[in-house]
């Protein structure tokens, strides 16, 4: 189990604007004679990592120490986002944590600088969440708090600011933000922490997962692994269970999924970039579109167009989408209307640069993609937020197309030592040659 402490030391914390910073006095000093060390403080119950109690906002409301103890503590769901939070955004990150456990879908922190819009606050209050945190000073806009918080605390949600989430990653806890008891109040400060949950791997013959990673049960027959930037997939069936992809830092992918299922465990990688084949090596054959550049070529057990890999009550059904690599395919599992789709389909930033990659095929192969809607509700990707919606694909056809028609601006950087050329959308990014 790791800890991580996601609360400001006191005395050098944020301070919302207009509030009281806090100070302390000392009192005693044994170096000047005295039996102990004693320290006098006066601070605001809203500086630093805090916690809002309805109070707050809506006078005759519960104060801090009428609140019920368990909106404090429990499973938790960590979303990364950057902007204002929409209602779509909302939704999406509750579809995420209940995908992951659904009773991390009860509390909701969100990494980076978020702030929560009203329209998204209203569903947080539908959903009926009990607690709701941010990196913030206050929830909902800076200059402007008090619709958010109207909604938000009428609903009885606990707000938890100030937190710091830096270090971690996104995906489920064990959240512990037990405030003060300061009756009467309309917030606390607290020394708020997360704990890994090792056991929502559902570990079986005594394998547990460590702090490098993180193994996260999606369903009873489901589960991702988290590793970094990176992410990869254990769907299991009746007779098999299939690895898809081995991350980027785990040679023990192998010994992860045998922790997780006795089915007999076979191999499929989207693609063979060095990010998604860290485990491939403990394993004798890898189901992979031969069109990759692999190694190990007497491993590779050929993939097409139309092929199907069975598990016993879960097919998948093998797409062709070459262009971010020669040989990417995406699985589709029609039975839980689920698209993996490797790196093509993401939200984040797509390598096309190099001689490997192919815009234009890229193109192809998504617009292919399309012959395959309404056979899937959710994409998987490997590396951004998941579960993304069909109607990715449509907005990166459109944002391809227009840098290969020369009409999107883009801006040079340097990746892996690499100089190339960023073309960002709201949804997604490409990194692409330079233009000569």
């Amino acid at each position: 189990m790791r800890i991580y402490d996601i609360s400001q030391e006191v005395f050098g914390c944020n301070v919302y604007p207009g509030d009281p910073s806090p100070e302390r006095e000392v009192k005693l000093r044994i170096s000047d004679g005295d039996a102990c060390n004693l320290t006098a403080f006066n601070m605001c119950a809203h500086n630093g990592t805090h916690v809002d109690a309805p109070y707050h906002f809506i006078d005759g409301a519960k104060t801090i120490d009428q609140v019920d103890m368990d909106r404090f503590i429990g499973y938790c769901y960590v979303a990364e986002h950057e902007g204002d939070v929409s209602a779509e955004d909302a939704e999406n990150i509750l579809q995420a944590a209940k995908s992951c456990d659904k009773r991390a879908a009860e509390r909701i922190l969100i990494k980076g600088e978020a702030t929560v819009t009203a329209d998204a606050a209203k569903i947080f209050a539908a959903e009926g969440i009990k607690l709701f945190g941010n990196e913030s000073q206050t929830v909902g806009p800076l200059d402007a708090p008090m619709e958010v918080h109207l909604i938000m605390l009428g609903a009885e949600i606990v707000l938890l600011e100030g937190i710091r989430l830096s270090e971690v990653p996104e995906g489920v806890y064990l959240l512990n933000a037990a405030p003060i008891n300061l009756g009467g109040s309309d917030g606390a400060p607290c020394r708020a922490i997360l704990m890994t949950v090792e056991d929502t791997a559902g570990s079986k013959n005594g394998f547990v997962p460590n702090a490098d990673y993180q193994v996260i049960r999606m369903n009873d027959n489901t589960w991702r692994i988290k590793d970094g930037d990176v992410r990869f997939f254990l769907f299991c069936g009746t007779e098999k269970a299939a690895l898809i992809d081995t991350g980027m830092n785990i040679p023990n992918a192998k010994k992860i999924a045998e922790g997780l299922t006795d089915l007999e465990i076979v191999l499929i990688n989207t693609h063979a970039d060095i990010d998604h084949i860290s485990g491939n090596g403990a394993f004798d054959k890898v189901y992979m579109n031969p069109a990759e550049i692999y190694s190990d070529r007497d491993k590779i057990v050929p993939v097409h167009e139309g092929d199907v890999i069975e598990l016993g009550d879960r097919p998948l059904r093998i797409i062709d989408i070459p262009g971010h690599t020669p040989g990417s395919i995406a699985i589709l599992d029609e039975r839980n209307r689920i698209l993996v789709s490797g790196d093509s389909v993401q939200n984040g930033k797509i390598f096309m640069f190099g001689d490997r990659r192919d815009l234009s095929l890229y193109i192809e192969s998504m617009k292919h993609l399309k012959e395959f809607d309404g056979l899937y509700d959710e994409v998987y990707p490997m590396h951004g937020t998941m579960p993304e919606k069909p109607e990715l694909v449509d907005k990166l056809i459109e944002g391809a197309t227009s840098i290969l028609e020369g009409k999107a601006e883009g801006t040079q950087v340097n990746i892996f030592g690499n100089d190339v050329c960023l073309y960002k959308f709201p949804y997604a990014g490409f990194l692409c040659d330079i233009p000569q």
